[in-house]
């Protein structure tokens, strides 16, 4: 603080977990750091997709398209079969009118 020539600074305490603090310190350094190496961003996507960011979330982080990050991701096998292994289906139950049977149907895209 010395060397800012001053006795108090202004700081906004918020609670955050490791794994969003990580991601913001991404989005952060993005703008005015070292562009990141193509193993760097994949460690970071790896880590996107397994805390299930959305390729807008990442996208966002990255300072690009959507599209560019769908591209990337498409592009590498591993990230590809990891993003496939965290989709999940989901499912709706409901009951039948006569018996009261319960029903499951797996949506689709």
């Amino acid at each position: 603080m010395k060397r800012l020539e001053k006795r108090k600074i202004d700081a906004e305490i918020i609670d955050v977990s490791d794994k969003e603090l990580y991601g913001r310190a991404v989005e952060f350094n993005q703008g005015h750091g070292v562009k990141l190496t193509m193993d760097e961003e994949k460690d970071i996507i790896i880590n996107f997709i397994e805390d299930g960011k959305t390729h807008d979330e990442m996208a966002k982080v990255f300072h690009i398209g959507r599209t560019a990050v769908t591209n990337r991701i498409s592009r590498d096998p591993y990230l590809k079969k990891l993003q496939g292994d965290k989709i999940k289906v989901p499912t709706i139950k409901y009951f039948l009118e006569g018996n009261k049977q319960i029903r499951q149907l797996r949506l689709t895209e």
